[in-house]
């Protein structure tokens, strides 16, 4: 039997390779951020990514990396595809090429919450993860595989505004979280230019203190709340 705590030892694993090896390998001016076993890295033109693929490969045997490049300046990570663009990323819902769209037709015998629900979930996660210039292709998507499913366009159209009326994504409009512990700061977004107006960051030390940190830009990570602050604005 597995022991509840394996999934946190991992974790914790990780963490520690990360710190003493991983982005030490990287060197400077990485960006090196991770969710459980994906990795989205960022590095300087002119790096070696086969050289840094095999650095890292050595650290330890069990644990071994492959590597998937941006083309056409775009890149999928966890479901999301990320273009880059001249002065910003935008981002996209991911399908990978295996996609058949098969989800609940209409005429199954779930029950109308249940297919509601579906179609609710995927207009909160279009309008949580999209664009505004991507916003209308999804979409479309969304409707066009619906139909097909024998959805009728009004339930379609009922889902798609209550996601929009919801309050909840009004509010994850205007607000983005960051969880970041003070090491990852220091390494990572200290080569960031600056973080929109209205966004924060929440600030994780080693006992788990939250630290809510509002920027309306953010040009320099050197000084850290005190312990026991509860926030800070940096302007």
């Amino acid at each position: 039997m597995a022991n509840s705590l394996s999934a946190v030892m991992v974790c914790l694993f990780m963490e520690v390779l990360e710190m003493d090896r991983y982005i030490t390998i990287m060197g400077r001016g990485t960006t090196w951020l991770r969710y459980v076993d994906e990795i989205i890295v960022a590095i300087p033109k002119g790096t070696s990514v086969e050289n840094k693929l095999r650095r890292l490969n050595t650290v330890n045997k069990d644990i071994q990396f492959t590597v998937e490049l941006e083309k056409e300046g775009k890149l999928p990570f966890l479901y999301t595809l990320l273009y880059r663009g001249s002065e910003q990323v935008s981002f996209s819902v991911y399908r990978k090429p295996i996609n058949r769209d098969n989800f609940i037709h209409y005429f199954s015998a779930h029950s109308g919450r249940v297919k509601t629900s579906v179609l609710i979930g995927f207009f909160l996660r279009t309008f949580r993860i999209c664009r505004k210039r991507l916003l209308e292709d999804e979409l479309a998507h969304i409707k066009n595989t619906f139909k097909k499913l024998k959805y009728p366009g009004g339930l379609a159209f009922f889902s798609s505004r209550h996601v929009q009326d919801n309050t909840s994504y009004r509010q994850a409009q205007h607000r983005c979280t960051y969880n970041l512990s003070p090491h990852t700061l220091n390494h990572n977004l200290a080569h960031c230019h600056h973080i929109q107006s209205g966004r924060h960051l929440r600030l994780l030390n080693k006992t788990h203190t939250v630290w809510w940190i509002k920027a309306s830009k953010v040009t320099s990570f050197d000084k850290l709340p005190n312990k026991g602050q509860s926030g800070i604005d940096l302007e």
